[in-house]
C-alpha cells in the first residue's frame, strides 16, 4: 500500500472513532467543541503575552494551532438535524466533558495535519517516504522555504499597526469609565453563566474597537465599498461585521470582569453562549439604524448551518464560523470565528450565494487597486500616476494590457505595472498551488510581451496615456517592470525566471 492510501485509510478510521466517542445529542457535542476552541483561542490571543517565550505560553499557542487545524472534522461530525430543534440546550461544561473535547480536538488536529501533508505532497511542496515500516517521514522539498513566512510576518506587522493605531482622545477619555462600568453591569446568570447590560459609553468604545479590529483583517479592502451582493453594499457587510466584532470584544471583557468577581466561574461557560438570532439582529440594527432585513441577510453569511457546513469544512485549518446554528432560531456566537478570520468566511459565503455579483465585484478590483496605488503618491511633486489601463498593440493586434504606470519626471524613470488582485487561498493547499501557478506563469508571459513591445516601439509613446497630458519635453530614460500582488507575491516552492528586484527610485515629498 502506498503512503497516500495508507494515510487515507488511517484518517477514515480515526474520524470514525471520534464520531463514535459520545452518545450525547450531536448539538451538545458541537457546543462543547466550540466552547473548547473559544477558550484556548482566548488564552492564546488575549491572556498570554504576545511575544512571551515561556513554556506555558508557547504550549498554549501550539495547542490552539493544533485544535484549529482539525476543528472542521469535529464540526462536520457533530452538526446534524438536532440543530433545527426548538430551543437550545443550556448546560455547564464538566471535567468529563472538557477531557472529551480535548481528546476529540487533539485527534482531529492529528488528522488535519495529515490531511495538510497529503495536500502538500500532491502539489510537490512536501515529500513523504517511509523511514521504517511504522514511521512516515515528511520533508520540505522547496529550496526557497521561508518566503511565505516572511510575507506572513510583514502582514502581521501591518495588522498590528492598524489595530494599535493611536486612540482618539474622545475614546481614550472614556476607557477608565468603561472599565468601571463593565464591573457594574456584569453579573452571574443561572449560576454558571453570564449576563450584563450596557451604557452609551460602553457601546461607543466597543464600536470603535470593532472598527480598529476589522481594519487589520485580511479581506477588509477586498472590494470597493459600493459593490453589492444581493443588493446590499459591501460597506454594509463590513459595518455589521464591525458591530458584531465590537459586541464580541465587549463580551470577552465582561467575561474577564466577572471572573475577577467570582473565582468559581469557569471561562469556558462564559465565552460561548447561544443567542436568538432575531435578538442579535435587532440589537445591531438598532445601533447602526439599519433595517432588520439587511442585518439578518448579512448575519446569514457568517452563520454555519447544514446547508454550508461542507463548503466551509473542506480543508484543514479553514476559517472557523463566526456564528453556528444550534437550535431553531438560535446561534452560538464563537469568539474564535468572529475574532480570527470572519471576513474570509463571509467572502467565501458571498461567492457561493451571489456568484454573478461576485464576478462583477472581482472585475472592479483592478480599478480599486490602481486608485489605492496612486493614492500613495498624492504628496509627491515629481511622481505622476496613470488613471486607467493601457492596451499595447503590435501591427493592429492586442498584445497585452498595462494595469498602471508611474512616472518620475526628475529621473525619467517609467514604472510599468501589472496588478494581480487574486483571491486569498486561506489554508487550502490546492488553491495555493493554483494561485502560485497562475501568478508566476501569467506574470512571466506579461513581462515577455511588454519587453517585446518595448523593443520594437518608442517607449515615450506611453507618456501619451497620462491625464492630464504631460509636458512634451519629458522623455523616458528607463523603464522598469513591476508585478504587485494583493494578498501574496511569493511562494516558497518556486521563483520566476526573471528579476523582480529592480528598485523604484527615491521619491520626493
Amino acid at each position: 500500500m502506498d503512503i497516500y492510501r495508507e494515510l487515507q485509510s488511517e484518517i477514515t478510521a480515526e474520524i470514525s472513532k471520534i464520531g463514535q466517542s459520545t452518545n450525547a445529542e450531536k448539538r451538545i457535542a458541537l457546543i462543547e467543541i466550540i466552547r473548547a476552541l473559544d477558550e484556548i483561542f482566548t488564552f492564546a490571543s488575549f491572556v498570554i503575552e504576545k511575544n512571551s517565550t515561556d513554556d506555558k505560553s508557547v504550549n498554549t499557542r501550539k495547542l490552539f494551532d493544533h485544535y484549529v487545524i482539525g476543528w472542521h472534522i469535529c464540526v462536520c461530525l457533530f452538526m446534524d438535524n438536532s440543530i433545527n430543534r426548538i430551543g437550545f440546550p443550556l448546560f455547564p461544561s464538566t471535567e468529563e466533558s472538557m477531557m472529551w473535547t480535548h481528546s476529540c480536538l487533539m485527534s482531529a488536529g492529528n488528522i488535519g495535519l495529515c490531511q495538510r501533508l497529503l495536500a502538500l505532497q500532491k502539489t510537490n511542496v512536501v515529500q513523504l517516504h517511509y523511514e521504517s515500516p511504522d514511521k512516515i517521514f515528511a520533508e520540505i522539498a522547496s529550496q526557497y522555504r521561508g518566503l511565505e513566512y516572511l510575507e506572513t510576518l510583514d502582514f502581521d506587522w501591518w495588522r498590528d499597526k492598524k489595530m494599535n493605531a493611536p486612540i482618539p482622545a474622545a475614546i481614550d477619555n472614556l476607557l477608565p469609565l468603561v472599565s468601571r462600568q463593565l464591573s457594574d453591569v456584569v453579573q452571574p446568570w443561572k449560576t454558571h453563566f453570564i449576563q450584563y447590560g450596557s451604557t452609551p459609553e460602553i457601546d461607543d468604545v466597543y464600536q470603535y474597537e470593532g472598527s480598529q479590529y476589522i481594519a487589520g483583517l485580511c479581506g477588509f479592502d477586498y472590494f470597493d465599498d459600493n459593490v453589492t451582493f444581493g443588493n446590499i453594499r459591501f460597506s454594509a457587510y463590513k459595518n455589521i461585521l464591525t458591530c458584531l466584532i465590537g459586541l464580541t470584544l465587549k463580551h470577552r471583557d465582561c467575561s474577564f470582569a466577572l471572573l475577577k468577581q467570582s473565582s468559581q466561574m469557569h471561562l469556558r461557560n462564559l465565552l460561548s453562549l447561544p443567542f436568538r438570532l432575531d435578538d442579535l439582529s435587532a440589537s445591531i440594527a438598532d445601533y447602526l439604524r439599519y433595517p432588520c432585513e439587511i442585518v439578518n441577510s448579512v448575519l446569514e453569511t457568517v452563520t454555519l448551518n447544514l446547508n454550508n457546513v461542507n463548503r466551509h469544512s473542506r480543508v484543514p485549518g479553514a476559517a472557523p464560523a463566526p456564528l453556528v446554528s444550534i437550535g431553531d432560531g438560535f446561534v452560538l456566537r464563537s469568539i474564535t470565528g468572529i475574532l480570527s478570520n470572519p471576513l474570509y468566511f463571509m467572502i467565501q459565503e458571498l461567492k457561493a450565494r451571489y456568484p454573478e455579483d461576485f464576478f462583477s465585484a472581482v472585475n472592479e478590483r483592478e480599478r480599486t487597486f490602481r486608485e489605492e496605488l496612486n493614492g500613495l503618491f498624492v504628496n509627491t511633486v515629481n511622481i505622476i500616476c496613470s488613471e486607467s489601463a493601457v492596451t499595447l498593440k503590435q501591427s493592429g493586434k492586442i498584445m497585452t494590457d498595462i494595469d498602471a504606470m508611474i512616472f518620475d519626471k526628475d529621473s525619467g524613470t517609467l514604472v510599468v505595472i501589472q496588478l494581480k488582485s487574486s483571491d486569498d487561498f486561506g489554508t487550502s493547499m490546492e488553491q495555493r498551488y493554483s494561485r502560485s501557478k497562475n501568478f508566476y506563469e501569467t506574470s512571466v508571459k506579461w513581462i515577455d510581451k511588454v519587453e517585446g513591445w518595448l523593443s520594437s516601439n518608442d517607449k515615450n509613446v506611453l507618456l501619451n496615456h497620462f491625464s492630464p497630458p504631460l509636458d512634451e519635453r519629458l522623455r523616458v530614460k528607463t523603464v522598469n517592470l513591476m508585478i504587485i500582488g494583493r494578498n501574496y507575491a511569493h511562494f516558497s516552492d518556486q521563483l520566476p525566471d526573471c528579476d523582480f528586484s529592480r528598485a523604484f527610485p527615491h521619491l520626493k515629498g
